[in-house]
């Protein structure tokens, strides 16, 4: 009698808790309004005019992508059972490629805004499993890029947005590879140079330059240390208000750093970093799920 294969186990994603949910997605929609309130009408005329650009630019995007990489995956990719085939994989890939689109365009256009300016060199000159985090990640971050603008300490913020949207880069192109299985000597060990990279960029940027340039100079140097030689806030509760949900942000990145160490353990002691990113990160294999 033949034995029978071992059934794989399906792993179960359970739904956000709907309370958390709800208060988090009405921070959210309260931020905009206060965004709203705050932004003077020619600005909110030019950000309405950006966000269409934008839509605009994910759409053309998700498409280019999707013709590409289906092209790709068909005639290139055989030899791994052409990964891109299924909807779902296809759905993951082509959301993942207007993201990759977003953060390297912001890191390129937050870099040419830093190319004359002594923000790094002189910080006292004055003047899927992760869905509830994610939500308290952009509900945190909303908050600090909003009090940059209104407390005038506009360097920082987009100090804050370089170091996300330049970690965020090769972690887009770790998952977009991750989708295309281009892992161990048939992938030619593409997701493993991408995880090595981006746990490499990731450390620097949210782990040691964040605390180490950002909060330091925020909470330590001075108060304005943050702040461009204008009108500035120098009250204690915003300050205070400011440097918590910078902290609440580093303690979301300390907790995305166990994630994805525990995502290298798991990868090293078990299958690759393909099945792992899927029980770790994504809640289950697409292999799960139909067409």
């Amino acid at each position: 009698m033949r034995p029978q294969s071992p059934v794989p186990t399906k792993v179960v994603k359970k739904p956000p808790h709907a309370i958390l949910d709800g208060l988090l997605s009405a921070l959210i929609v309260v931020e905009c309004i206060v965004v709203v309130g705050v932004l003077p009408l020619d600005l909110l005329g030019l950000l309405g005019g950006l966000l269409a650009v934008v839509a605009v630019a994910v759409g053309v995007t998700k498409r280019s992508f999707c013709v590409g990489g289906r092209y790709i995956s068909q005639r290139f990719l055989k030899h791994l059972g052409d990964p891109l085939k299924k909807d779902v994989t296809m759905r993951k890939f082509t959301d993942q490629s207007w993201q990759l689109v977003i953060h390297a365009s912001m890191t390129v256009l937050e870099l040419y805004v830093l190319q004359d300016e002594a923000w790094w060199s002189d910080t006292t000159t004055q003047v899927r499993k992760d869905y509830l985090v994610m939500m308290a990640h952009h509900v945190v971050t909303i908050a600090l890029v909003t009090l940059s603008f209104v407390m005038n300490y506009l360097p920082i913020g987009v100090l804050v947005l370089l170091l996300h949207d330049a970690s965020d880069v090769p972690l887009d192109l770790l998952k977009m590879a991750n989708y295309l299985k281009l892992e161990a000597r048939q992938g030619f060990y593409i997701t493993e140079v991408l995880f090595a990279i981006m746990l490499s960029v990731w450390l620097y940027c949210r782990v040691y330059m964040f605390p180490t340039k950002i909060i330091r100079s925020s909470m330590w140097e001075s108060r304005v240390a943050c702040a461009v030689p204008l009108e500035t806030w120098d009250f204690t509760i915003s300050w205070l208000g400011f440097n918590l949900m910078l902290l609440a942000l580093y303690a979301l990145h300390i907790w995305w750093t166990f994630l994805l160490l525990r995502l290298l353990y798991n990868a090293l002691s078990n299958s690759g970093v393909h099945t792992a990113a899927e029980v770790e990160y994504e809640g289950g294999s697409d292999s799960d799920k139909e067409d």
